[in-house]
């Protein structure tokens, strides 16, 4: 689990980093393995933890933070683990409907100069460029249930493909193609049913 999270500030540097590179890396990955003392069974189950790591004339600047999904908020505001996570049970009559958290810890998407993070399923929740702190989960398209972090980019268009699965009595994929700058920027594909 990360010690600390924070904001933008100089991080040390062995070497030396080019001056002319400039711009920011972003990650995302596992960052908090346990929570109120229950750790979590797998790696893959631990809470979201968004890094960015930016240069600009020979120095760099790291953050970190833990992606706030709504399901962490409601443990949180509990003071106790509540809800399912991958390899991590929650007591049954939790997992009924199949209410689990989806921990934002798969990828990073980058779409119209802001930056999501994604899970394997939920929707994207957009993370702040500037202090890594999380807002409520966005839907690219109404209706919109989840759109997965494993998401492919048009080297010529800039469109992003990506998917959704939603389960139910029918479980069915929906597909989206967000294109940049579009002031509607996802439109669904027709379903595909399983």
């Amino acid at each position: 689990t990360v010690d600390r999270c924070h904001g933008f500030e100089p991080t040390t540097v062995e070497g030396t980093i080019p001056a002319g590179l400039k711009g920011t890396l972003w990650r995302n990955g596992p960052g908090q393995f346990e929570l109120f003392e229950r750790p979590y069974s797998h790696w893959f189950d631990a809470d979201g933890l968004a890094t960015a790591v930016r240069l600009d004339g020979g120095r760099a600047q790291m953050a970190c933070q833990i992606v706030e999904c709504p399901a962490l908020a409601q443990e949180r505001a509990a003071g106790k683990p509540m809800f399912a996570s991958g390899q991590t049970r929650a007591p049954w009559w939790r997992m009924v409907g199949g209410r689990g958290k989806a921990v934002r810890n798969i990828n990073m998407l980058a779409h119209d100069a802001q930056m999501f993070a994604l899970a394997e399923g939920g929707l994207p929740i957009p993370i702040d460029a500037n202090t890594l702190e999380s807002s409520a989960p966005t839907a690219f398209v109404a209706e919109q249930g989840s759109f997965h972090g494993h998401y492919r980019v048009d080297p010529k268009t800039g469109d992003v493909y990506g998917f959704g699965v939603e389960y139910g009595r029918h479980t069915t994929v929906n597909v989206y193609r967000l294109s940049p700058g579009r002031s509607e920027p996802a439109i669904p594909w027709p379903c595909l049913r399983a």
